[in-house]
């Protein structure tokens, strides 16, 4: 909750971002995704927060304006903040119990089609004879007859 809490002061726009990924990521399972694509949030963060420091290193002339110190790498990192703010959602809401939640984009596979040797396997063979209108009576046994 911490990490939350200091997103949301560091990064409005990028906590306010990334709690609308996750809503619309949640949104997709289990139609599209099998769990919450964890990795590939976190990481995809951690890229642009890289990209965005090094972006700032080689834009960054000691002259310019507060706009250009201050301001461009604000918003960089308002940029980046939000992937990582919907992955550590998912993470503090526990998407890291359901499976496949580890892997980098999780998909749901797609459905095989249904055979009819799986129909008959699911639902049992075909049968021909309805119920019958009398009960079964046992047939008399074979053996030999005597008169009373």
């Amino acid at each position: 909750m911490t990490i939350v809490l200091a997103a949301a002061l560091l990064a409005p726009l990028g906590w306010l971002g990334g709690l609308l990924v996750k809503s619309v990521v949640v949104q997709l399972i289990p139609a599209t995704l099998r769990g919450y694509p964890i990795a590939a949030l976190v990481w995809s963060g951690a890229g642009l927060g890289l990209l965005t420091a090094l972006l700032s290193q080689v834009a960054y002339d000691p002259a310019q304006s507060l706009r250009q110190v201050v301001l461009l790498p604000w918003a960089g990192l308002q940029l980046a903040a939000v992937p990582a703010v919907a992955g550590i959602y998912g993470v503090a809401e526990g998407w890291l119990a359901v499976s496949g939640s580890q892997q980098w984009w999780p998909l749901t596979p797609p459905t095989r089609p249904l055979t009819p040797e799986d129909a008959a396997e699911i639902l049992g063979g075909y049968e021909l004879t309805g119920p019958g209108l009398l009960d079964a009576q046992r047939l008399n046994e074979p053996g030999e007859r005597t008169r009373p």
